[in-house]
C-alpha cells in the first residue's frame, strides 16, 4: 500500500523572487561575519562599540583563529533589542519633557 504525497498546486509554489529571497535570508541567518562587517553593514556602531558589546557577553560570537565571528541572526537580534530599548527612552524623555512642558 502507497501513501498518496499532496504535491502544490501551482499557485502555492513560490515566485523566483520569493525562492531567491528565502534562499538568501536562510543563508544570512547561518551565516557568520567579522566583527568590522558587522559593525559598518547592520548595526551602525563603531567597530571598536562592537568589540566591547562582544567581550562584554552582551553579543555572542565565536572564534575562528584569532578573528571573531558573529552569528548574523544574533546581530539582527541585538539590533532588534537595541531599536526597541532606544525607542522606549526616547518615550520616556518625551514623557518627562511634556510633564515638565519644556515644550516637546
Amino acid at each position: 500500500m502507497s501513501a498518496a504525497i499532496a504535491l502544490p498546486m501551482p499557485s502555492q509554489l513560490p515566485t523566483e523572487t520569493e525562492a531567491k529571497l528565502a534562499s538568501e535570508s536562510s543563508r544570512l541567518l547561518a551565516a557568520c561575519i567579522g566583527h568590522g562587517e558587522a559593525a559598518r553593514l547592520r548595526v551602525n556602531v563603531s567597530r571598536p562599540f562592537l568589540v566591547g558589546l562582544v567581550e562584554s557577553g552582551e553579543l555572542p560570537f565565536r572564534k575562528v583563529g584569532t578573528h571573531r565571528r558573529i552569528m548574523f541572526k544574533d546581530l539582527m537580534e541585538y539590533r532588534s533589542r537595541s531599536q526597541i530599548n532606544r525607542k522606549a527612552a526616547l518615550d520616556e524623555l518625551t514623557r518627562q519633557a511634556q510633564e515638565l512642558s519644556i515644550g516637546y
